[in-house]
């Protein structure tokens, strides 16, 4: 497992803040282990107070990329709707500019929400899901501090992992 850290400024409304990015890539044994033991409900303790945003920007290029198809299908619709003397094809093209208008309004909504999602608890299966997450504080100090604490729940998120690779074996004891 390898997890990088990254202090970021930004803002969040009109208000300056402060934002520690983790990026969390597990080991192919990992991911395994994840999946087949039915892990993904695991939680990972983050610092008390603290809430987890998945990265806005891998979810922004799904609806950018969708966008781009509605806003090429509209266009389509577009130019089909305006072919002289071919009844159907106007028809056509009708229909898919109203449905690419459509797609591309609900794109639109999506792409800019009016809250950021933000999580209280942290699972394993949205670590896989996002691979990235973002926690906002109030300083940059702050920001170090929450790093060195989420540096500890997630090196005991590794032990639990490598516990979990195998399952325990068949003993007998005897008293």
């Amino acid at each position: 497992m390898r997890i990088t850290f990254e202090h970021r400024d930004g803002f969040a409304g009109f208000q300056r803040a402060h934002f520690l990015d983790c990026a969390v890539e597990f080991s192919e044994e990992e991911r395994i282990s994840i999946r087949n033991r039915g892990l993904q409900k695991h939680t990972v303790p983050l610092p008390l107070g603290y809430r987890a945003r998945p990265n806005p920007q891998e979810r922004n290029r799904f609806l950018i990329l969708q966008f781009a198809i509605a806003a090429g299908v509209c266009v389509l619709g577009f130019l089909l709707s305006f072919l002289p003397g071919h009844g159907p094809a106007e028809l056509l093209g009708a229909a898919l500019a109203l449905a690419g208008v459509g797609y591309a309004g609900y794109c639109a909504v999506r792409m800019f929400p009016w809250k950021e999602k933000e999580e209280d608890e942290l699972t394993l299966g949205a670590i896989l899901k996002s691979k990235r997450f973002s926690i906002r504080t109030a300083s940059p100090a702050e920001s170090k501090d929450v790093e060195d604490e989420l540096e500890g729940s997630l090196a005991s998120m590794k032990d639990f992992l490598s516990a979990n690779i195998e399952a325990g074996t068949r003993r007998t004891v005897e008293f």
